[in-house]
């Protein structure tokens, strides 16, 4: 399995874990599943692209961004959101190599900004 096509998913939520994970590996993708940003931070192998939801308890998907950018890790991520308050946005927006698509976002949206992401990661 080529590099490009490694994902880390991080989400608390273990059906959308699982029907996540599902999803991308259908659609070729290798995917590393995590049920919390803590258990990334312990576990994480290397990947191109985080998915993570923003909204977890503990260190929630933009902390977790947020430690890694500290970390001069500069992973592409794509966080997926409920909500995003004024204050939350404006952490996103001053966060580098990150975007975050609105839940509930379509399987061919989410496929979509990982391909793309994907395919600016030379081979």
């Amino acid at each position: 399995m080529s590099h490009n096509r490694r994902i880390s998913l991080v989400d608390d939520d273990a059906a959308v874990l699982d029907s996540t994970r599902l999803l991308l590996e259908s659609h070729g993708f290798e995917v590393f599943g995590y049920p919390s940003s803590e258990a990334f931070l312990q576990l994480a192998k290397q990947c191109s692209v985080l998915v993570a939801d923003l909204g977890m308890s503990g260190i929630s998907g933009l902390d977790l961004v947020e430690i890694l950018r500290e970390a001069s890790e500069k992973t592409p991520a794509i966080l997926l959101a409920d909500v995003v308050d004024p204050s939350t946005a404006q952490r996103l927006a001053a966060v580098t190599h990150c975007i975050c698509l609105m839940k509930p976002t379509t399987p061919a949206a989410l496929i979509e900004a990982i391909q793309t992401i994907c395919d600016q990661i030379p081979a």
